[in-house]
């Protein structure tokens, strides 16, 4: 019911975006750009369900399938990010002029997401299993996972590599503007080697899960992700346009082929050292922090970005890097020995 909750929200936030986008922009344009900020937060608060998509997963496999099984996710993450611009575009350009078109389709998609879930998605919570009284916003509970010395310092890795990830991705447009001179609708074409890479990189971790560790992902996935977007710092400071080609294209690879590859160990392992009765809680509270870094991440990297070009590319690698010490802590957790 949770799910099905957020996909059909999904389709009045979606349906709102597109006939907010058809408002008069010379004599409804506050009117509009109020309702495209709620039918915004409307898509975030019926995408937040992702945490029980992740728990079913969890419920659905072995802990050794795990890893594999949350790299699924991502991959089905990249392809609708690899195809989501294209079609994006293709409406506005199929049917110029109705700019609500990108709304429909995004309505009708989910939509149809729904109906899939409502005919084929089985339960997988066991009847009188755990249950606990519930509440809209638990701190008590929200800062006794943060505390867990088994999941906590994974959460806070995920945070901050988050943060600096988040950063790059709202500084992207501009760069591709100001240095690469992509406009906007050659913008659709970058974000769709974005998605490329993630289903790409997802796909290659499930055969790699049965062969390296969390943390061994974890960590290469940090490695690659502190150069890719540092090295992004390089187009903002090149002056030949040919060299900004050849910097840019191989550090977003690995920036995102890095980012690909820490995500599913993260969501793995929290899993894996979570009470098995409070997955779906616990996995929430990993997606709410990787939520709050995707409002920190924007603020820092375009604040920083009007002070100078290079700094939020610079400064968010070295942010992603500092996180290998962190990880080390949580490689040393043992589960508490039970008598």
């Amino acid at each position: 019911p949770v799910l099905l909750l957020g996909l059909l929200g999904s389709v009045g936030a979606y349906a709102l975006f597109g006939y907010a986008s058809s408002m008069d922009p010379a004599s409804e344009a506050l009117g509009a750009l109020l309702l495209l900020f709620v039918s915004r937060a409307g898509a975030g608060i019926a995408g937040a369900p992702i945490s029980t998509a992740q728990a079913v997963i969890a419920d659905s496999t072995g802990p050794e399938e795990r890893r594999g099984g949350m790299a699924l996710i991502g991959a089905a993450f990249g392809i609708g990010f690899t195809f989501g611009p294209l079609l994006g575009a293709g409406a506005l350009y199929l049917a110029p002029g109705t700019p609500w078109a990108t709304g429909a389709l995004a309505a009708v998609l989910s939509m149809a997401a729904f109906l899939f879930a409502l005919g084929k998605l089985p339960e997988t919570r066991v009847p009188g299993g755990h249950s606990a009284a519930r509440r809209i916003f638990d701190a008590r509970a929200f800062m006794a996972v943060l505390s867990d010395p088994g999941v906590g310092p994974v959460i806070l890795v995920f945070f901050l590599a988050t943060v600096g990830f988040a950063g790059f991705e709202s500084t992207l447009a501009l760069l591709n503007r100001d240095f690469l001179g992509f406009d906007e609708r050659n913008n659709f074409l970058v974000f769709t080697f974005v998605g490329f890479v993630l289903a790409m990189v997802n796909g290659a971790y499930r055969g790699m899960a049965k062969r390296v560790s969390e943390i061994a992902g974890m960590a290469y996935g940090i490695v690659l992700m502190g150069i890719g977007v540092a090295g992004l710092s390089m187009v903002a400071s090149l002056e030949h346009p040919s060299l900004r080609m050849w910097a840019a294209f191989p550090s977003l690879t690995f920036a995102v082929a890095g980012f690909a590859l820490l995500t599913p160990g993260v969501q793995s392992l929290v899993s894996r050292r979570a009470d098995p009765a409070r997955q779906g809680e616990i996995l929430g509270v990993n997606q709410s922090c990787s939520a709050l870094a995707r409002i920190v991440g924007p603020v820092l990297g375009l604040t920083l970005y009007r002070a100078w070009p290079v700094l939020p590319f610079a400064l968010g690698g070295l942010l992603v890097l500092a996180m290998l010490p962190v990880l080390v802590v949580a490689a040393r957790w043992r589960p508490p020995q039970t008598a």
